[in-house]
C-alpha cells in the first residue's frame, strides 16, 4: 500500500514538473497546438545552422599566404589564378556567408573556406588575391561584401548589378572592360525592386544557431520585412556582349566562336552572365540583369569559366565557349543574353615576400635509466 502511494506521488510530481517545463520553455508540440494555431511555424521556420570554427577558416587562409608561389606572385593574373585554384572542387552551398555570430538575421560566417555559391566564391577569391595576409583579407572581404564596410543585412551588397559591381569599382578592385572588347555591346536595363524583394523574404531566410518559438520567428520576419522601408527601387543598366556577337550562327546549327574577343579577356577577369530584364519577380520579388558569375582562366585547352556551380554542386572549370553555346541554343533570344566582363585591379602594389622560414621543433629524448 505504501509502495503504491509513493508511486502515485512520484508520478504526480513528475507530471507537474514536465508541465511546468513546457510552460516556461515551449517545445515544438506546444507551439503547433496552442501558440501557433495557424501552423505558421511549421511552414515558416527559420533555418537552424551548425556552429562553425573561424579558427579553422583562418588556418586555411594562413596556409594560402605561406605558399611560396603566392609570396612570389605580384601580378593580378598570377594571384587570381593561384587564389581561384586554391578552392577548386569545394562543395556548392547557396548563401554560405552572413554577418557572423553577431548577425541579427543571418549568423552564417563573414567568410569561410569550405563552401561557396557564385558571388561568395568570387568575393572571397578577390579578397585573397588583393591581400597579403589574414588581417588584410578580413578587411577586404568586408569592403567587398558591404556598403562602406558596414556589416549588416541591410548594407550587404545583395544585388550584383546595382550593389556589388558599383561598390567594388569604387573600391578599386574592378574595372569594367566590356566596351573595350567590342563596339557591338548592348545595354541590359531593368528595375531592381528592393522593397518587394525584402517583402518576399521568408522565415527560412533567417539563419540562426538554435530553434526559436513561433512568436519570436514572427517578430524577426516582421523586422526583416520592415527593412523594405529603408530601400528604394533602383534602375539597373549593365553593358554586355550578346551571344550573337560572341558566336556566328551559320543557320545550320553550327556556331563559330569569336576568337578575338575570347582571347582578349585577361585571366582572372570576372565574367558575369547577363540576361536582359530577367523575369524572376514571381519567385524573388524583382527582376534581375545578372544571373551568375565566375572567373575567366586561360588554359591550354582554351578559356575556362571557373565557377561555383549549382548544377555540379562544386567549384569547377568549364570551357567558357561551350558553356555559352549551350545557352545560345536554348534561350529564346540570344541577343538578349551575354557576358559582362570586369578586369581585376589592385589598388596598391604587391611586393615579393620572402619565403616563410620553417620552424624545426627539437624533440626531447628521455634519458635512459642505468
Amino acid at each position: 500500500m505504501k509502495k503504491q502511494k509513493w508511486l502515485l506521488c512520484f508520478t504526480t510530481l513528475s507530471l507537474l514538473l514536465v508541465s511546468n517545463c513546457f510552460a516556461r520553455f515551449p517545445g515544438r508540440a506546444s507551439v503547433s497546438d496552442n501558440n501557433d494555431p495557424n501552423g505558421y511555424y511549421e511552414n515558416n521556420s527559420p533555418t537552424v545552422i551548425a556552429r562553425y570554427d573561424m579558427n579553422a577558416f583562418n588556418k586555411t587562409i594562413k596556409r594560402f599566404y605561406r605558399s611560396r608561389y603566392v609570396r612570389r606572385a605580384t601580378k593580378p593574373d598570377q594571384r587570381m589564378q593561384l587564389a581561384s585554384s586554391f578552392f577548386l572542387h569545394l562543395p556548392y552551398e547557396l548563401g554560405p556567408l552572413g554577418e557572423g555570430i553577431r548577425g541579427k538575421f543571418d549568423k552564417e560566417p563573414l567568410y569561410r573556406t569550405n563552401a561557396y555559391d557564385c558571388q561568395t566564391y568570387v568575393s572571397t577569391i578577390i579578397a585573397l588575391a588583393v591581400s597579403t595576409n589574414l588581417k588584410d583579407f578580413q578587411k577586404n572581404i568586408i569592403k567587398i561584401r558591404y556598403k562602406n564596410g558596414k556589416v549588416s543585412f541591410l548594407s550587404r551588397n545583395h544585388f550584383t548589378s546595382v550593389d556589388w559591381n558599383p561598390a567594388n569599382i569604387k573600391n578599386g578592385f574592378l574595372k569594367d572592360i566590356t566596351k573595350k572588347l567590342t563596339k557591338r555591346y548592348k545595354i541590359a536595363r531593368t528595375y531592381i525592386d528592393k522593397p518587394n524583394w525584402y517583402r518576399h523574404l521568408t522565415a527560412g531566410n533567417i539563419r540562426i544557431f538554435h530553434w526559436i518559438s513561433a512568436f519570436r520567428a514572427q517578430h524577426l520576419i516582421k523586422q526583416l520585412h520592415a527593412l523594405a522601408n529603408d530601400v528604394k527601387v533602383v534602375e539597373s543598366k549593365v553593358t554586355y556582349i550578346p551571344l550573337t556577337v560572341l558566336f556566328q550562327d551559320d543557320g545550320l546549327g553550327d556556331l563559330t566562336v569569336n576568337k578575338k574577343i575570347f582571347d582578349a579577356i585577361p585571366t582572372g577577369s570576372v565574367i558575369e552572365i547577363v540576361r536582359d530584364d530577367w523575369d524572376v519577380a514571381r519567385y524573388i520579388g524583382t527582376n534581375l540583369n545578372i544571373s551568375h558569375m565566375g572567373f575567366a582562366i586561360h588554359k591550354r585547352k582554351g578559356l575556362a569559366f571557373r565557377e561555383a556551380s549549382s548544377l555540379k554542386k562544386e567549384v569547377d572549370d568549364v570551357n567558357l565557349a561551350q558553356y555559352l553555346q549551350n545557352y545560345y541554343k536554348t534561350v529564346t533570344d540570344p541577343n538578349r543574353m551575354g557576358i559582362h566582363v570586369m578586369a581585376i585591379h589592385f589598388p596598391h602594389k604587391i611586393e615579393v615576400l620572402p619565403p616563410v622560414k620553417k620552424q624545426h621543433r627539437r624533440r626531447s629524448r628521455r634519458r635512459r635509466r642505468r
